[in-house]
């Protein structure tokens, strides 16, 4: 009774897995999807930066798991912090992220983003996709995409590493720093005065 037990969880397992898109095929998708507006849509993007961030926003946010971010980059501040402070914190880092990853993205000029042959992990629910960007100087730039799975969601990012660097691990050490001086909820006031000096700037461009 045991081994069928564990066969069919097993079996029920699988077939959950493979219903849903890998997560280097997932990565795959998205990234097909931001080229082609980048390409299509050049001369827009140099004319409305916020145009490009609005395109993330849509193509990529779904696919990242910010709360699982944000709980690994305050820690004991996540906990503590109420329901209302986790929705602020959520979507200014949402925003800060479209932000800096839109202007990097807008620099794209040909570059290729070669994901690297898939290899599966100890555990099921949780993978590393490496890719490179190859440059013109014939260097490849890292970037390595850590996901989860879960069964409501699928398979989400919740960190990415540029060069071996660790987006949570940077911004935790730059968080948990402010938090020290002013606070969480001064930490979440300097997230959003920055953000706003951010769109003004753009808006003057």
């Amino acid at each position: 009774m045991k081994t069928l037990l564990f066969v069919l969880l097993t079996s029920l397992s699988f077939n959950l897995f493979a219903a849903q898109p890998g997560p280097r095929e997932l990565l795959v998708e998205i990234h097909d999807q931001v080229i082609v507006i980048l390409e299509r849509d050049k001369e827009r993007l140099s004319k409305e930066p916020e145009y490009l961030e609005s395109q993330l926003k849509t193509l990529v946010d779904p696919h990242v798991d910010f709360k699982a971010m944000g709980r690994l980059m305050l820690g004991k501040h996540w906990k503590s912090a109420s329901a209302e402070q986790r929705e602020r914190f959520t979507a200014e880092f949402r925003s800060m992220l479209a932000r800096i990853y839109g202007k990097s993205i807008a620099l794209y000029d040909g570059q290729e983003l070669e994901f690297l042959p898939f290899k599966a992990g100890k555990k099921a629910n949780l993978a590393k996709v490496q890719s490179k960007v190859n440059k013109a100087d014939g260097t490849g730039l890292p970037i390595d995409f850590r996901l989860r799975f879960k069964k409501s969601d699928g398979w989400k990012i919740f960190d990415i590493m540029v060069d071996g660097i660790s987006l949570i691990k940077n911004y935790k050490s730059s968080f948990q720093r402010e938090i020290a001086q002013v606070g969480l909820e001064g930490l979440l006031e300097n997230i959003a005065k920055r953000g706003k000096k951010k769109k003004a700037q753009q808006a003057e461009q």
